[in-house]
């Protein structure tokens, strides 16, 4: 008898998020990194690795997830790239880090003079789940480098509203689309055509593929995705 093969879970729960991206999924990591940036895997291979990973499960109303990517460009210049999955398209916490990590980058003593000489540039990738925002698909705001000699941002948003992704096919979009696209393909045969063109992204298939397939892992992702929505009823 053949049986109906399962859907692939939405990746909006924090659990299933973090169990995709993390320190033990590099493949992924640079592959969402090449997105971002807009480059080449030559360009950030072997320069990318995970700085903070954060989900706390203790606290039922306490759960956050970011995923914190460091890519050193050369010993001049780093990138660091915080990626949220939202629910209520609130960035005030993330703005909040942003300026942290740029007061403690640039205005600690004497490294104000090494301003144009060692470079950190701030990315903050909003993935928004939420109907509650503005019906938008993309946002990038940036913020100048401060420096007449330096080109480039010193801090870039991108707000990316993911369940605007669905009517978009995958061959007919560029870099970070393809991030927001992928994370909302929930039909197989989609991935597999998806997984031929992007090689990098074989073991985020077979992960999902794998976790989809369990049905006690199905269960306490839908019981964590009714919990976050009853919060903003």
């Amino acid at each position: 008898m053949n049986t109906k093969e399962k859907d692939l879970l939405d990746v909006r729960s924090d659990r299933l998020f973090h169990d995709l991206f993390n320190e033990n999924e590099i493949s992924t990591i640079e592959w969402v990194a090449m997105q971002i940036l807009e480059c080449s895997h030559e360009d950030i291979e072997g320069k990318v690795t995970i700085g903070n990973i954060r989900l706390p499960n203790t606290s039922k109303k306490g759960r956050e997830k970011y995923v914190d990517l460091i890519i050193k460009l050369s010993d001049e210049e780093q990138i660091l790239i915080e990626l949220n999955n939202h629910f209520n398209g609130n960035y005030l916490r993330n703005l909040i880090y942003a300026f942290e990590i740029i007061n403690n980058n640039y205005n600690v003593g004497e490294r104000n003079h090494e301003l144009a000489k060692k470079k950190v540039r701030i990315i903050l990738v909003n993935l928004n789940w939420s109907d509650y925002v503005p019906n938008f698909t993309k946002e990038v705001i940036e913020y100048p480098y401060p420096s007449d000699k330096v080109d480039g941002y010193l801090l870039k948003i991108i707000n990316l509203n993911l369940d605007c992704y669905n009517k978009f096919c995958f061959n007919e979009i560029n870099y970070v689309d393809r991030l927001a696209k992928l994370l909302t393909i929930t039909d197989n045969k989609e991935m597999q055509n998806v997984i031929k063109q992007e090689r990098l992204l074989k073991s985020y298939y077979n992960k999902l593929t794998y976790l989809s397939d369990d049905n006690e892992y199905r269960k306490e992702i839908m019981n964590e995705n009714i919990e976050r929505s009853m919060e903003f009823v």
